[in-house]
This record gives C-alpha cells, sequence and structure tokens, in this order.
C-alpha cells in the first residue's frame, strides 16, 4: 500500500472514530436533556443543551431541545432561533413534527400569524388532515381575525375525529355548517 492510500486509511478511520465519539457524546447528552425535560425541569433542560450545543452546534436535536426548553419558560423569540435552526439542520422524525407544531404555535404567540400558518399548512401536507396541526390552523386563524375559516376547520376536524355519539348524531348538519358556518 502506498504512503497515500496509508494516509487516506488513516484519515477515514480516524473520521468514523471521531463520529462514532461525538454520536456517544450526543447520545448521552440527549438522553440527559430528555430526563430533564421528562421531569419538566426546563431551566436544567435549557442549561444542558446549551453545554451540548457548545461542543456540537449542529446537533438538529439539540437546537430543537434548545428550543422547547426556552418555548416551555416563555421566552418565545429566543425559542424560535433554535426551532428554526433545528428545521434548518434536518430534524427528523417525531421531533420533527413536534418542532413544526412548536414553531408555528410560537409564532402565533408572537404575532407571525403569516409564518404559523405557512408551517402547520405544511404539518397538513406532511401529516395528513385529521392531525393536530388543524387543530393550530384553526386557532391561528382565529388570531388572525379570520373566524369563519377557523370555525370551519375546527367543525370538520371535531366532525372527523369524534367518537361522541351525540355529535355523530349530528354529523351531516356539522359538514353543512363546517362548509358553511353562516348557514346561507
Amino acid at each position: 500500500m502506498s504512503g497515500d492510500a496509508l494516509e487516506a486509511g488513516s484519515g477515514d478511520l480516524f473520521d468514523r472514530e471521531l463520529r462514532a465519539e461525538i454520536f456517544g457524546l450526543n447520545k448521552k447528552m440527549e438522553d440527559e436533556v430528555r430526563t430533564a425535560l421528562s421531569n419538566q425541569n426546563y431551566v436544567l433542560t435549557q442549561e444542558l443543551c446549551d453545554e451540548w450545543l457548545k461542543r456540537t452546534p449542529l446537533a438538529a436535536v439539540a437546537n430543537y431541545l434548545a428550543a422547547w426548553s426556552r418555548d416551555a419558560q416563555g421566552l418565545e423569540p429566543e425559542a424560535l432561533l433554535f426551532y428554526e435552526k433545528a428545521l434548518a439542520l434536518g430534524l427528523t422524525g417525531s421531533d420533527l413534527r413536534r418542532a413544526l407544531l412548536g414553531t408555528a404555535s410560537t409564532y402565533r404567540n408572537v404575532g407571525e400569524l403569516a409564518r404559523s400558518e405557512e408551517l402547520l399548512r405544511q404539518g397538513i401536507r406532511e401529516y395528513g388532515a385529521g392531525s393536530e396541526f388543524t387543530a393550530f390552523l384553526a386557532l391561528t386563524l382565529y388570531s388572525a381575525g379570520r373566524f369563519k375559516e377557523a370555525i370551519s376547520i375546527r367543525l370538520g376536524l371535531l366532525v372527523d375525529t369524534t367518537e361522541d355519539e351525540h355529535i355523530k348524531r349530528y354529523e351531516r348538519a356539522l359538514r353543512y355548517y363546517a362548509d358553511d358556518p353562516d348557514g346561507k
């Protein structure tokens, strides 16, 4: 084997070992953070996330959890920075779903209703109209003064997802009013 090939092979081995070490560190940090979150210790969660991000600033899940910890403390503007970074870094799986909803809800809370609606409609496209995104879209539309659209969505979601026999009895009427809340 030539010297160049040996060096390249050593570099690949070093890269693999480094990635494995970083993965192990990230997994350990993630476990600690999720434990703090499950205990609703948001200040500790924030501190752990900040430490994790000093070591691995491009960890999408660390940014997402940092956002969540801040959001839970009412630090919405700070949370939005971390949510957006997590989304940009390619968050996946259930964390992506939760981050989309958290980001959209937080934008609604700070009055950025267009961005909230955009993210909620993305969530509906990706996860379906019978999802939590539809309920939060109704809230965003309500906040935007689009009351008729909000009640239409809410009534449709209610009829589509209820198991209540008394509501089901009036399904036809509720669907009619979901299409035309004024009943005209």
